[in-house]
């Protein structure tokens, strides 16, 4: 079969997406990846084809504020979040739809396969395309989809009973955002979806992009999601994606996690890696006096010359880090709550306290609470001393370690490479049946 893969320009989507793209290829599959060219370097190591996307799609968006400088200027809040929404999401989908329909005249894909946020797929969906391949998508955040107790998506509200005066007050704070964010979002895209010939989207933007294609595959357990309401069947939890990072861990911090000490990793992921002194720097502060501990941290590329003189002799601070291979030695992680992270240390068994604010990072630290298998710290910035007292209630309670490792093995009983590639056959197949009654 033919696999189109397309990723939304940033590391965080597009790993997850190559990844799939090697499981397809050692299936049997072949496989064509398009996004921005500066991702063309991941896909060839992997000898996976690439196809760049056309101008107006083909952006990193790692740093947002470089090609949009007058971002800075919108406060935080509903007007920020709207126009990152604008230029990341939104804007992109015609330049990105164009690009896949040119792609599927010189490569005739049975299935295009795409990450949660990548919107170039709803004119296919929504528009008249009655020959279109399979259209999927693979979650690379928290499933950002209508919850039982009517909690809106982002603010990371506990979950309680959907029968409760509490779920009351959700419903209201739903109301508020859907009227500041959630229908502006989807009458903007609604305009670009009208001028491509298709829409309107039938709910809410990203529940539109969780329940039309044809299957969407979460990565994770659902004993680990919240409550969802009215789930489309076409969503299938698959496990953690298999390690992927490659690389040798340099000797330095080879030495450093055999040493015998307690080894807490700390990350900031990245792209959310512009200031290490959200995170990583604090963690380092915190935990400074503790001559037991090594704290091994990585920028995910972002430069440490902001924390020159400041690293103190118990850590070391990399650019770069295979961190799936770090993972496995980790006692404790610290991290701002990616999605993929998250449940690639879970599904290691490591317990983690997680500081994260904006994207679906709140989410994902809520859901870690909710799991017991680690600490929310509520904050992106949190103090040296609120990091020291998390990482010693994660070391002093073993019920975070027992819980991450009871979760780890829930996840040794997924084959999730046969799973996503089967999943992906079958709608396949089913679509085929399709086309042929057609």
């Amino acid at each position: 079969m033919n696999f189109i893969l397309a990723s939304t320009p940033m590391t965080g989507h597009a790993n997850p997406m190559l990844n799939a793209g090697r499981i397809l290829k050692e299936a049997g599959h072949e496989v064509v990846f398009t996004s921005a060219g500066a991702l063309q370097e991941q896909a060839d190591t992997l000898g996976i084809e690439f196809v760049p996307l056309p101008v107006g799609a083909n952006v990193d968006f790692t740093d947002r504020n470089a090609g949009h400088p007058e971002r800075e200027s919108i406060p935080l809040g509903p007007a920020r979040a709207l126009f990152d929404f604008r230029i990341v999401f939104a804007d992109p989908i015609t330049k990105q739809f164009e690009g896949l329909q040119s792609l599927l005249e010189t490569f005739p894909a049975d299935a295009i396969l795409v990450d949660t946020t990548f919107g170039g797929v709803i004119p296919f969906l929504l528009g008249n395309y009655p020959d279109r391949p399979v259209i999927a998508s693979l979650g690379v955040v928290a499933l950002p989809f209508q919850r039982a107790d009517s909690a809106p998506f982002g603010p990371a509200l506990p979950p309680v009973d959907p029968a409760s005066t509490k779920a009351a007050e959700y419903r209201a704070i739903a109301e508020e955002g859907d009227a500041l964010i959630a229908t502006p979002m989807r009458q903007y895209v609604d305009q670009i979806l009208e001028k491509l010939g298709a829409g309107p989207l039938p709910m809410p933007y990203f529940d539109s992009l969780v329940a039309l294609p044809d299957v969407y595959l979460q990565p994770g357990l659902e004993q680990l999601d919240l409550p969802h309401k009215d789930l489309p069947d076409t969503v299938h939890y698959i496990g953690a994606l298999p390690p992927f990072s490659k690389g040798i861990m340099p000797a330095e911090v080879q030495t450093l996690v055999n040493s015998g000490k307690t080894v807490v990793v700390v990350t900031q992921g990245t792209v959310a890696n512009s200031d290490l002194r959200e995170l990583v720097l604090p963690t380092l502060q915190g935990l400074a006096m503790r001559e037991d501990v090594t704290v091994i941290a990585t920028t995910g590329g972002a430069p440490d010359s902001e924390l020159a003189g400041l690293i103190p002799e118990n850590a070391t601070v990399v650019r770069y880090l295979p961190l799936d291979e770090l993972l496995r030695h980790a006692d404790v992680l610290v991290t701002n709550g990616g999605y993929g992270t998250v449940t690639r240390a879970l599904s290691e068994g490591v317990p983690m306290i997680v500081a994260g604010e904006g994207a679906d990072k709140a989410e994902v630290a809520l859901r870690v609470e909710y799991a017991g298998s680690g600490i929310n710290m509520g904050t992106g910035c949190p103090t040296p001393e609120a990091l020291h007292e998390a990482v010693e209630a994660i070391l002093g309670d073993k019920g975070y370690l027992a819980r991450a490792r009871e979760i780890a093995t829930e996840f040794t009983k997924i084959d999730t490479s046969n799973m996503l590639a089967r999943l992906l056959e079958e709608a396949v197949m089913k679509r085929r049946d399709v086309l042929v009654k057609a």
